[in-house]
Parts: C-alpha cells; sequence; structure tokens
C-alpha cells in the first residue's frame, strides 16, 4: 500500500517531533546529571559532552542495526541532528556556569526551547550543515582508486551495499 505524500509528511512530523523533543530533553538531562548528580562535579566540557552522548549515540546504535547510515554523522540524510543537542546542552552547561544560581530551571527552558526550535527549523526547511562534495574534489585520491578497480572496491562504504534482506525482490 502506497501512501499519497501528505500523508507519508504527517508521518514524518509525527515521528520528527517526538524524536526532537526527546533528544534535547536527554541532552539538558545530561548535562544537569554531569553538573550536580556526579560524586564529583565536573566542568562544563564533560558536562556538554555527556549531554551529547546521552541523547544521540542510542539513535547511532538503532541505525546500524537497520544498516542505514547512521543520522548524526551522514550529511546526506534528513536535517540536523546532533547541532541542537550541542546546542542544548551547551547552553545549559554556560547558563549552569554563569547565571545566577536561582535560575537554572530557567535555563534549562531557554536550552530545550531554542534547541527544539533549531531542529524543528532544519526539519521544515531541510537544512543542512554545509559539507565536501567528494566527487567534486580535486585532491581526492579518487582518481588513484578508479584506475584501480580492487583498491575501489575495498574503499567503498559497506552501507553502498545493499544488505539480502533490503533488496527490491523485483531485481534480478
Amino acid at each position: 500500500m502506497d501512501l499519497d505524500r501528505g500523508r507519508k509528511r504527517l508521518l514524518r512530523i509525527a515521528l520528527e517531533v517526538p524524536d526532537a523533543l526527546g533528544m534535547v530533553l536527554y541532552s539538558v538531562y545530561g548535562a544537569y546529571v554531569a553538573l550536580h548528580d556526579c560524586p564529583q562535579p565536573t566542568g562544563p566540557i564533560p558536562a556538554i559532552w555527556l549531554g551529547l552522548v546521552g541523547s544521540c549515540f542510542g539513535s547511532f546504535f538503532v541505525d546500524l542495526l537497520c544498516h542505514v547510515p547512521p543520522r548524526m554523522i551522514s550529511v546526506y540524510r534528513d536535517s540536523l541532528y546532533m547541532t541542537p543537542a550541542l546546542l542544548a546542552s551547551g547552553c545549559y552547561a554556560a547558563w549552569d556556569r554563569f547565571g545566577p544560581p536561582q535560575t537554572q530551571v530557567l535555563g534549562g527552558c531557554v536550552a530545550i526551547v531554542l534547541s527544539f526550535a533549531l531542529r524543528m527549523w532544519a526539519f521544515v526547511y531541510q537544512v543542512k550543515l554545509p559539507h565536501w562534495d567528494f566527487e567534486e574534489n580535486p585532491w581526492s585520491n579518487r582518481r588513484r582508486l578508479r584506475r584501480h578497480p580492487k583498491k575501489a572496491a575495498a574503499a567503498t562504504s559497506p552501507f553502498n551495499v545493499p544488505t539480502p534482506a533490503l533488496r527490491d525482490p523485483d531485481e534480478s
């Protein structure tokens, strides 16, 4: 059953909004845990790292198990993914470090709203980080690899090879 374009877009929105909200919440929570709930207090850099790891690396393993390029390192899929999580944990860690102690909850709310807005803006307008297109790179070693097919085959990504479970049954 083929869904029409509007229903596919509605399904994408229904999946993207909770994913974005959960990602920014876990990012702020990870930074909070690193700053306040650890036996020894940490600085803002480990807090940002813990917020980023706590919010993004679950999807990394899900994408690997589904045999698709991971969203957090692929510039060809979807829109911004790790950047809003980095903004959320960084904004909360900076607010916690430099803001008044009475406004930690406000800092968390500001980080959540800013990061969620950035992720939704990137989703709606298909904003991606700039990337280098390797096909047009004059300094790339692709020319050398094209002359040697065995080396070129060894250098390709494992994600370029379709798995038997994902092949179209109509292909021969």
